[in-house]
């Protein structure tokens, strides 16, 4: 009716648990509260989630994690990618997942700096194709490409989840497997895909990652294709089969579990849908009056100009006037480009700029009205700005060098920087036998381009510490370089995606830095030690000035 999506979401994972604790995974589930902590009988105790009957603590899933694209780790761009949907949620493993639609990709999309061409040439997770945009023409192409955790299973396969809605208004989905491990072996059949297998070991709550794949790429087009038919299309990741909670509660604790309870599972990963927009026809001045008259907005309007007429005008010259500046303008400006990664039509600039008009209005109508007493939230609101505004005040204190220089020596371990790593790597698919060969080719000057096996890790890091190293490849990999002779090809040395060989170019020892080159961030943490007492010292201060006075009943 308003010509808005109320369900446009992006989506993101997150573990719902009240513990303090940071999320889990399936070997470390410590429930979602303290009620349901690890024990031999919470896998088949009654809950109650959502109904009174029928839920048992097996049906619990231990994790689930939101993957942000930011353009940077800050609050503010983790914000900018949750506002343009470019999310995904998985079930817990640290899978990395790419998707983009459009259609000008060129002839081949997932060569050379691929991201960064279709960032270029199409829209990401969460973005939205128009049917009218330059070079629409025919079906669009979906990018797709999935790395699997350093430290967890290999894939199964990857499906792209079609939806749309029918002329009668029924909502439907189609579901088309577009990427899969071991192609050769496993054949569609029309819409279905042979299982990937079963590693899963029930006595030892263990799998291995002998079947499925560390990566899966490809580009696809909807062979169902309608350019006049709304529908949105997103991604989801399916993991080989491995063991859930419950079992390291059987092994751990004996636990005695339920008829029909599961034992093991695909964990999977879910992207913010990409919409399909048919080129839009022109809209008549009949059809534009019925919309409006159908808006809640204008009913508002209307129902808040009468109340204006009743409460009068009122205010001075001053208040009836709105200056928009220019620093205003290019604040607007920045924040447009920032969200979605272009400049603003001029046509678009002024948009905002009416926006921002329409927010003053509305504001200073809403005061004249005092529509601002009396509201809960509003006074949280102001209480959390004086809270602001206080600990502002707090933050003047400068601490000494002799200050902050205790701190640093009395918190040593922290500041100290790890050891980093500077080598080039290549991955090579198949098993060690493989690898070894082709480690005799790069002795003998081979090209490591040439004989490198596709995978989405970096082939060069330079001054790389080890904690981004083992996020890269999986825990202990930096250890395994750091052990190499330095300047000469070697391994192969084993990740969580398979053989790697590795030429080590140096490593410089990790050390805890002088004062002048962490102060920063030493005065940082030295201020949030000492800032709650900061604080309630100035609020006692400005509490001193009231008189209070409390009548109980």
């Amino acid at each position: 009716r308003t010509g808005v999506n109320p369900y446009k979401f992006g989506l993101i994972g997150s573990t719902d648990s009240h513990t303090g604790l940071a999320t889990a995974d399936e070997n470390n589930f410590f429930g979602k509260h303290s009620g349901v902590e690890p024990g031999p009988a919470r896998a088949s105790a009654p809950q109650n989630l959502g109904t009174t009957t029928g839920r048992f603590g097996w049906q619990y899933l231990a994790g689930g994690y939101a993957g942000v694209w930011a353009r940077g780790n800050s609050r503010s761009a983790i914000f900018d990618a949750m506002l343009r949907k470019e999310t995904y949620a998985t079930t817990g493993p640290r899978m990395t997942v790419r998707f983009f639609g459009g259609w000008n990709f060129g002839a081949e999309p997932l060569k050379g700096d691929w991201v960064k061409a279709a960032y270029a040439a199409g829209v990401p997770m969460g973005g939205d194709l128009s049917g009218g945009a330059a070079g629409a023409t025919g079906a669009p192409k979906f990018i797709v490409s999935v790395l699997k955790d350093p430290i967890g299973a290999n894939l199964d396969r990857v499906q792209i989840i079609k939806g749309w809605i029918d002329a009668g208004g029924a909502l439907h989905e189609k579901i088309f497997n577009v990427a899969w491990s071991n192609p050769e072996m496993r054949k569609l059949t029309g819409d279905k895909l042979p299982s990937v297998g079963d590693t899963v070991d029930i006595a030892k709550a263990s799998y291995t990652n002998t079947i499925g794949a560390p990566q899966l790429a490809t580009v696809w087009t909807d062979p169902e294709f309608n350019a006049a038919q709304k529908a949105f299309y997103y991604v989801r990741v399916l993991e080989i089969p491995t063991p859930r909670w419950v079992l390291f509660d059987v092994l751990r604790y004996k636990a005695k579990l339920l008829p029909g309870t599961r034992l093991k599972d695909q964990e999977r990963a879910y992207t913010s849908p990409i919409w399909y927009h048919p080129k839009a026809g022109p809209v008549t001045v009949v059809e534009r009056g019925k919309r409006l008259a159908r808006e809640p907005l204008v009913h508002f309007l209307v129902a808040g100009a009468l109340i204006f007429a009743v409460w009068g005008g009122g205010g001075d010259a001053a208040d009836r006037s709105i200056t928009v500046t220019e620093a205003q303008v290019r604040g607007l400006t920045e924040q447009w480009e920032q969200q979605w990664h272009r400049q603003p039509t001029p046509a678009e600039v002024d948009g905002l700029i009416r926006d921002l008009i329409k927010d003053e209005v509305y504001y200073r109508e809403a005061m004249r009205l005092g529509l601002d007493k009396d509201d809960i939230i509003i006074r949280r609101r102001m209480r959390s700005k004086m809270e602001f505004l206080v600990a502002a005040q707090a933050e003047n204190e400068v601490p000494s060098d002799a200050t902050l220089q205790t701190w640093l020596d009395t918190h040593r371990p922290k500041y100290a920087t790890s050891a980093a790593i500077s080598f080039d790597q290549i991955y090579v698919a198949g098993d060690a036998g493989r690898a070894r060969l082709v480690l005799a080719q790069l002795v003998r000057g081979a090209d490591p381009a040439a004989l490198a096996s596709p995978l989405a890790v970096p082939a060069t890091l330079d001054d790389a510490p080890a904690g981004e190293i083992d996020r890269q490849f999986g825990d202990g990999f930096d250890k395994a370089i750091a052990a190499l002779p330095p300047g000469r090809w070697a391994g192969p040395l084993a990740s969580g995606f398979g053989h790697h060989l590795v030429r080590l170019r140096k490593v410089t020892a990790g050390a805890v830095p002088p004062l002048a080159s962490v102060r920063k961030a030493v005065e940082n943490d030295w201020r949030e030690a000492n800032r709650t007492g900061r604080e309630n010292a100035a609020y006692q201060a400005l509490l001193d000035g009231y008189t209070i006075r409390i009548a109980k009943p």
